[in-house]
């Protein structure tokens, strides 16, 4: 996430993540990246203290301030953290998030290719019962393969498989993103699944999601230009300083801190990879995500197709 001094971005995989933190950079001149200190910081994460593992190893975390004078620090800490573990000062500051089509989003994930990974397929063996039987053709996965495979690590057992009646996987990482979520008893984390097993066609016709949630600022990565130039001018950012903003090109992590830039991204082109029938499963299983974004939902667009 990033922490500044006049909002805080939790940075969900795959939505526009790396084009916010490229702006952000450019605009403070500086980022900041607050990494695990070697004791203390590790200790209170496995408390489950997250708050406090952040101003420990906040200390120990120094750059220039020569682009700080106008905006303030700009910290990189806990790249994906959650809504629930923002340290506790930065919690009364607005809480900026980016939002994407479902359909693009496993597009995303799947040609990206995080899954490929040793630590991936490591975790894979760990947490999906049978998975080399399951996938034995594993990498060389279908994107069905691939939402199977997605859908085998979820919490919920009753989600794990795709063709059943649960919710999603991206409904299941949204929940832990950006809802106020229990802790699990006697262990540093939050229980999802408190909340993921009250999702049904009442907990969303009802709105009762709206009171289990963050006060969130969406911004949607189809129009991140300016929906983020429009989010930064409301809270005092200069006028001048965004034009840059506008004409930007989608930006891409490339290895590292590295990033490069494309003239358009890939997951548009989803439909080359989402059969009706996997169209109708994800829109049933992520439904929360068109019943809050109803905007987000392509089927107008696809029908005149």
């Amino acid at each position: 996430m990033l922490l500044t001094d006049r909002f805080t971005y939790v940075h969900e995989p795959k939505t526009g993540g790396t084009f916010v933190t490229y702006v952000m950079t450019r605009l403070h001149g500086a980022l900041v990246d607050v990494r695990p200190t070697r004791r203390r910081g590790p200790v209170l994460r496995r408390l489950g203290l997250y708050g406090a593992s952040y101003y420990a190893e906040q200390r120990g975390a120094t750059a220039g301030d020569e682009g700080w004078r106008r905006y303030g620090p700009l910290y990189n800490w806990n790249d994906h953290g959650t809504c629930s573990e923002i340290p506790r000062r930065h919690r009364s500051r607005t809480i900026l998030a980016t939002v994407r089509s479902p359909f693009e989003t496993y597009v995303s994930l799947f040609l990206f290719g995080w899954w490929r990974r040793p630590e991936s397929v490591r975790r894979f063996e760990r947490i999906v019962p049978g998975f080399r039987r399951r996938f034995p053709g594993f990498p060389e996965l279908s994107f069905r393969e691939y939402l199977e495979l997605l859908h085998a690590q979820c919490v919920l057992p009753s989600n794990r498989e795709l063709d059943g009646e649960g919710v999603g996987f991206l409904t299941e990482r949204f929940v832990r993103y950006y809802f106020r979520l229990p802790r699990t008893l006697r262990a540093p984390t939050y229980d999802a699944a408190a909340v993921l097993r009250r999702i049904d066609d009442s907990y969303l016709d009802g709105g009762r999601y709206g009171d289990d949630m963050y006060d969130v600022r969406f911004l949607r990565t189809a129009s991140l230009n300016e929906e983020l130039r429009e989010f930064l001018l409301e809270i005092g950012y200069a006028e001048d300083d965004l034009e840059f903003v506008t004409g930007l090109r989608p930006v891409v992590p490339v290895g590292g801190t590295k990033v490069g830039f494309v003239e358009r991204a890939r997951s548009l082109d989803w439909h080359r990879y989402v059969t009706p029938e996997l169209e109708a499963v994800v829109r049933r299983r992520d439904r929360l995500f068109f019943t809050l974004f109803p905007e987000l939902d392509p089927a107008p667009a696809e029908a005149a197709r």
